[in-house]
């Protein structure tokens, strides 16, 4: 008995011999180019969605720092307009090709760090992190002596590295010679710090222990 069907769209015709298929040797080939660009395509999909990483998780003055510590790699904190008292990122660590990221809005009015009245009180405080991005935000330290405006103190017992800092305005650091608006007290390295402006601080930028 011979049966001819059309085992896809672009293949050669089949051929059923006493009820078992064969392929022709061009049919063959041709299913294995299939299957290859197929596996091929699933790897580079499968990729792409790793290197991306987690979703989008919009956040504003009210919950933000509840939903800081449901960061992972690859996900993104995207901070709306609005006065933000402190920024504390502690224990965030994401992957070499899945960076966590923390942004205020590309456009409009800003999210807005702002300090405490008390002197001391730091606005962005790094804390055993890795491989975090801070973007786009303003960050005030609204004059008060000793606020810096990004800083990772702690010496050994803070061990931070891979931070991206892009794009920020530092605003209100001019407390005093020693208010600085970027500032690293530990050892660390891996430190991108580009596109940002620094209004009139006291020390714009002082990396100790630092190999950037």
């Amino acid at each position: 008995m011979l049966t001819e069907y059309s085992f896809r769209k672009g293949i050669p015709l089949n051929v059923f011999m006493s009820g078992r298929p064969y392929l022709r040797p061009e049919s063959l080939r041709a299913v294995r180019w299939n299957l290859f660009f197929l596996a091929f395509f699933t790897l580079a999909l499968s990729e792409t969605v790793r290197l991306r990483g987690g979703a989008v998780i919009h956040a504003d003055p009210s919950n933000y720092r509840a939903l800081l510590h449901d960061l992972k790699p690859g996900s993104t904190l995207s901070l709306a307009a609005g006065r933000y008292p402190g920024l504390p990122i502690e224990g965030l660590n994401g992957t070499s090709d899945a960076w966590i990221t923390i942004a205020g809005p590309e456009s409009g009015a800003p999210a807005v760090i702002v300090g405490s009245r008390e002197a001391g009180h730091n606005l962005v405080e790094i804390f055993n992190s890795s491989y975090v991005a801070i973007e786009n935000l303003r960050i005030d330290s609204l004059g008060v002596p000793g606020a810096f405006g990004i800083s990772a103190k702690g010496h050994e017992q803070n061990v931070t590295h891979h931070i991206r800092i892009e794009g920020n305005t530092l605003v209100g650091q001019n407390g005093g010679q020693q208010t600085d608006g970027i500032s690293t007290k530990t050892p660390t390295w891996g430190w991108v710090i580009r596109f940002n402006q620094i209004l009139g601080a006291g020390t714009g930028l002082y990396l100790f222990f630092s190999m950037v």
